[in-house]
């Protein structure tokens, strides 16, 4: 029984489908590839720009730690200096 045109039809439509189904598979993990890899970049991009901001606020908590070393440092040089009785002429050094 010699092949209809409508047989022949038939197989062109599935060999047709199977490979559109093919490249379309391809096409799809292709695609899953690169959001996977654009995710996992994004995800990096974040984590750094967390630590900057950590960074940030602990340069922000030495800073005022700073000011407030030079400014109480000093201070606390001269009131330990004054206080030891140094300039205390009023009672003879005994050793």
């Amino acid at each position: 029984m010699p092949e209809t045109d409508l047989d022949i039809d038939e197989a062109i439509i599935f060999t047709n489908w199977k490979t559109l189904v093919s490249c379309q598979q391809k096409n799809e993990k292709l695609l899953h590839d690169i959001v996977t890899k654009e995710t996992e970049e994004a995800k990096k991009s974040l984590r750094w720009i967390l630590e900057a901001q950590k960074g940030t606020a602990i340069n922000q908590y030495l800073f005022v730690f700073t000011v407030t070393t030079i400014i109480h440092l000093p201070l606390s040089f001269v009131a330990s200096t004054f206080g030891m009785h140094l300039f205390d002429s009023s009672e003879p050094h005994k050793t």
